[in-house]
């Protein structure tokens, strides 16, 4: 009869006697730092007592997410029988040395704040609902430099959701750190935000009711408190109405301090336009009040004295739609 191997008669005695096998032997490193952003069995054990395929397996096995540079994660023999039941292994058929557990760190990589501040910036001129031509970004606050997983790839950073802007002036923005494509960390990048624009500007100080003309209006660049902007920025809309109050030099022009002069006064004789779908028809009337272009009045038509209501059209014409 051959002699039997010394391992060979244990495990022969351990079935005999009713106690599995042990497959395989774990023994946790006092400390350990890797790479992350994940950490793995074979990261921080030795695996021993076991065939290639099985190490390679138990070597695997997913522990969880390395800590964040500059932190420290325990991992004891708990979490690895934990971690080693939920990937399908039997805890009882392997051997855990743990003794005090492992202390793991991650070696980081730096994220340079500027690097952050650009994805900040392009990230905010990508959600403005203004035109970018006159836009000017001025940096108020940035975060520190900050390290990450040395695991991580080039997409760790991502910006923070949708940014909706309602305002001009400070916004801030933020960036996400990412771990396995969830955001771990946020860093917050406030910024300045000036809008300019054309705007119709009194070149000196204007009376009420004085016309509007190139000797007392000019466009010039302005900063705009709100958007859309209240100012008047196109002077073509300005010149030869009247100033509807008092306005000083430099003031940019508002819609409400412009009225226009009445091209129709009451009395005048003017045409009558009655004008639907197929037909048109035209009459003589009389205006029976004062009117700038668009306005509505009221007319009398000659032949038939009826006073009816019209939008001018030119100094000439009331328009009355069927």
């Amino acid at each position: 009869m051959s002699r039997l191997k010394p391992l060979t008669v244990l495990i022969i005695a351990a079935q005999l006697i009713g106690i599995d096998a042990i497959a395989a032997t774990i023994t946790l490193k006092k400390q350990a730092e890797v790479d992350g952003p994940c950490v793995s069995l074979g990261e921080i054990a030795a695996i021993t007592d076991a065939d290639a395929e099985l190490a390679a397996r138990l070597g695997a096995v997913k522990l969880g997410a390395a800590p964040w540079p500059g932190t420290v994660r325990r991992i004891d023999a708990i979490v690895v029988k934990l971690k080693l039941y939920q990937f399908g292994f039997d805890p009882r058929d392997v051997s855990i040395s743990a003794k005090s557990g492992c202390y793991l760190t991650t070696r980081g990589r730096d994220i340079p704040a500027e690097r952050i501040v650009k994805m900040a910036r392009e990230h905010l001129l990508k959600s403005m609902q203004w035109p970018g031509d006159d836009i000017e970004i001025e940096l108020v606050s940035k975060p520190a430099s900050c390290a990450i997983p040395a695991g991580c790839g080039d997409d760790a950073l991502r910006p923070a959701g949708n940014l909706v802007i309602r305002s001009l002036g400070r916004v801030k923005v933020g960036v996400d750190l990412l771990v396995d494509g969830k955001a771990r960390f946020r860093k917050t990048v406030t910024f300045n935000v000036r809008l300019f624009e054309r705007t119709v500007v009194a070149t000196r100080d204007i009376s009420r009711n004085d016309r509007f003309s190139s000797r007392n209006v000019a466009t010039r660049r302005v900063e705009l408190e709100r958007w859309p902007p209240r100012q008047m920025t196109d002077i073509k809309r300005v010149l030869g109405r009247t100033a509807a109050r008092p306005i000083a030099a430099d003031t940019p022009l508002m819609p409400a301090m412009i009225i226009s002069p009445p091209i129709i006064k009451r009395g005048d004789v003017v045409k009558i336009v009655y004008r639907s779908r197929c037909l048109e028809i035209t009459a003589s009337g009389v205006a029976r009040q004062d009117g700038a272009e668009g306005d509505i009045i009221a007319v009398e038509n000659l032949s038939s004295r009826k006073r009816l209501e019209g939008r001018i059209i030119d100094d000439n014409t009331v328009l009355i739609d069927g």
